[in-house]
């Protein structure tokens, strides 16, 4: 039976990150597609990438979607949706929710609001509220930077929040920082700050006119 493919190649993706190219699905402009960019070697102790290989970070984020889902009943607003798998010219893609702005456009990340001078005080404490809501949430994340965190328009409750789109879900093959509540807090700590760091930096770059990507 033949499998169709999405094409893919012949499109520039929206954004391009360590890991994913993320593209406009060709089909359904109400979702994107998330497409690992390179296969890297696996180093031996490494057990549980040698597992699930190419697709660990996909599955790292499936997994731990559904264990939102198990533990909190419903799937959480201050989470991007995975919406399910296709394939592609250019590999198995994730489908995950397009998240966009009061006007339809795509949402812009917070990486990109500071670069232009729109972070103000009220996105700030927006913010605030949405790092305190992942920190007592049983959510792991490991990568909580502003390129990682997007303001978008909630049609359902009428404003804007921020919501994280990659960088969740344990590394390793048994988690045991999620396991110990004191290795977790401090873990969380730990994030919190890098992100204050990153926003510390990206406003630095803004004062001295420097453009971010």
């Amino acid at each position: 039976m033949a499998t169709h493919h999405l094409t893919l190649s012949e499109s520039e993706p929206i954004a391009t990150g360590s890991r994913h190219a993320i593209y406009i699905h060709p089909s359904d402009h109400r979702m994107l597609i998330k497409v690992r960019r390179t296969a890297r070697k696996v180093a031996w102790y490494k057990l549980h990438r040698r597992l699930y290989g190419p697709s660990i970070d996909f599955a790292r984020e499936i997994r731990e979607q559904l264990l939102m889902w198990s533990r909190c009943d419903c799937h959480p607003a201050y989470l991007n949706r995975i919406v399910g798998f296709c394939d592609t010219d250019i590999g198995i893609g994730m489908v995950v929710e397009r998240l966009e702005d009061a006007n339809g456009n795509l949402a812009q990340n917070l990486s990109t609001i500071i670069s232009k001078g729109d972070f103000d005080e009220i996105k700030q404490s927006e913010l605030d509220a949405f790092i305190s809501e992942l920190c007592a949430s049983p959510l792991y994340f490991d990568d909580l930077c502003a390129a990682n965190i997007v303001y978008r328009f909630d049609k359902g409750i009428g404003r804007y929040r921020f919501v994280l789109v990659d960088g969740f879900g344990h590394k390793t093959l048994i988690p045991v920082a999620r396991l110990v509540p004191a290795l977790d807090r401090r873990r969380q700590r730990r994030q919190v700050h890098r992100l204050y760091s990153d926003i510390g930096y990206l406003r630095q770059l803004l004062d001295k006119g420097t453009a971010v990507a």
